[in-house]
């Protein structure tokens, strides 16, 4: 929309126009924005449908892959569509060739790669307090001064000047969770 000032010297031509020239100009004017709208609206729809990854996910598309197609022929489209910037047919095309090659590893990490931005949950469960092993690091003893310490709760269960023997010595020990691992300075 122009600025108040120039918006105003515009109608105020437009008002010297004879009317039927008046109407033309104003009917042009609408269909210039309705077209700017709907152009506006078209390019939000297509942003939305094709290159949002957070849209709800669509069915894979038949492949144009012939079904004896083998890993690597599917693999070479998927590379295909990438250089081509065509990366939501590269997922779906990925999409349906995990389920075509479950067992193959390029393939699984090209569906990881591609995947459609949505999180999932690990089957770990939630990740353990630290609550204990930073409040024993507000207050480290004197003896940790300069060492490598492993936490697990309020207990230091190892401690080394080098770090690589710290972890060395960790895996001999069976611990109830994993340590915190911390340089006291």
């Amino acid at each position: 929309m122009p600025q108040p000032a120039i918006r105003d010297q515009i109608l105020d031509d437009l008002e010297k126009l004879p009317a039927e020239l008046q109407r033309r100009v104003q009917e042009l004017v609408h269909a210039m924005v309705v077209a700017a709208q709907v152009s506006a609206a078209r390019h939000e729809i297509l942003r939305f449908a094709v290159d949002d990854p957070l849209a709800a996910p669509r069915p894979p598309r038949p492949s144009d892959l012939p079904s004896e197609a083998g890993p690597e022929d599917v693999l070479d489209e998927i590379r295909a569509l990438i250089s081509d910037g065509q990366i939501v047919a590269a997922r779906r095309l990925a999409i349906e060739a995990a389920a075509r090659f479950p067992g193959h590893d390029e393939i699984r990490q090209a569906r990881r790669v591609l995947n459609d931005g949505k999180a999932t949950v690990g089957t770990r469960g939630p990740e353990p307090s630290t609550d204990e092993e930073f409040e024993w690091l507000r207050r480290p003893p004197e003896w940790a001064s300069g060492k490598w310490v492993a936490l697990v709760g309020k207990e230091a269960v190892a401690a080394s000047d080098d770090l690589a023997q710290l972890v060395e010595s960790l895996k001999t020990m069976d611990l109830p969770k994993q340590p915190l691992v911390h340089r006291i300075d």
